[in-house]
């Protein structure tokens, strides 16, 4: 239904141009009439009006009173290029300017990604303007009046749909399900010292240490559980047999046997 709602400008263009018998000026009353419509609509609903909405609106009030003033139909027709290249440098810049690029900002309520794979798909969205505004004009000053106002409805919606359509699955495969995800991975020190006292002794595999210094019990202890050893030893009660106390932890250290 929104999406509905959101083309609904163009496709009263369309049926403007085909019931008025391809009149194009015709046509541009109505879409701008449209436009009102749409942006009064979204003023009640939701008390505010998006940037992008309001951005065309604007230029659809402005090149279409032009279209109608002048009675020269390029006016409204550079104006679907004039948008899109609005918004590719409008989504460009915001990679530079703000904490966010303007993507994110859109979708970010919704959407939970890395900023590198943000900037992707901004990137995406702005090739996709610039094509789509180059597209238009082609179109414009290649073909019949008729032929770009279909491409207006069926290209325009279609093409849309289709890059919607693959943004949705190159999102599903950056986001991984709640239920998929990898539990957190525990701390080397938990990992090292979680077992037995008896897996304990063959971890730490030297000779027994000497808690006098850190340096002793240190070089005691085999290089990968260097690290952990120490900082872990707290979780071994004082009465396992053959504990000594760490110098730098004041715990429990259980020793290799010899």
């Amino acid at each position: 239904m929104q999406l509905l709602f959101d083309f609904l400008p163009l496709i009263a263009f369309f049926l403007g141009y085909k019931l008025s018998g391809n009149n194009i000026f015709f046509a541009t009353g109505v879409l701008i009439a449209a436009v009102v419509v749409q942006t009064a609509v979204q003023w009640i609903r939701h008390r505010k009006i998006s940037s992008m909405a309001l951005v065309s609106a604007v230029l659809v009030l402005i090149f279409g009173a032009l279209t109608l003033a002048i009675h020269d139909k390029l006016f409204i027709q550079w104006k679907f290029s004039i948008v899109n290249w609005l918004f590719a440098v409008a989504f460009l810049a915001s990679h530079f300017f703000g904490d966010r690029p303007l993507i994110q900002r859109v979708m970010g309520e919704n959407v939970t990604l890395a900023r590198p794979q943000w900037l992707r798909l901004s990137w995406a969205w702005v090739v996709w303007f610039v094509a789509m505004g180059a597209l238009n004009l082609y179109v414009a000053y290649n073909f019949a009046e008729s032929t770009w106002v279909n491409f207006k409805l069926y290209g325009s919606i279609g093409l849309t749909l289709v890059f919607a359509l693959a943004q949705g699955v190159w999102l599903a495969s950056k986001m991984q399900p709640e239920g998929q995800r990898a539990p957190p991975r525990q701390p080397p020190a938990a990992v090292a010292w979680s077992g037995s006292a008896r897996s304990s002794r063959r971890l730490c595999r030297a000779r027994p240490w000497s808690s006098s210094t850190t340096a002793t019990a240190t070089q005691a202890m085999p290089e990968h559980a260097t690290a952990a050893g120490i900082s872990a030893c707290a979780s071994f009660p004082a009465r396992l047999p053959g504990c000594v106390r760490c110098s730098v932890t004041s715990s429990c250290i259980v020793p290799s046997a010899s």
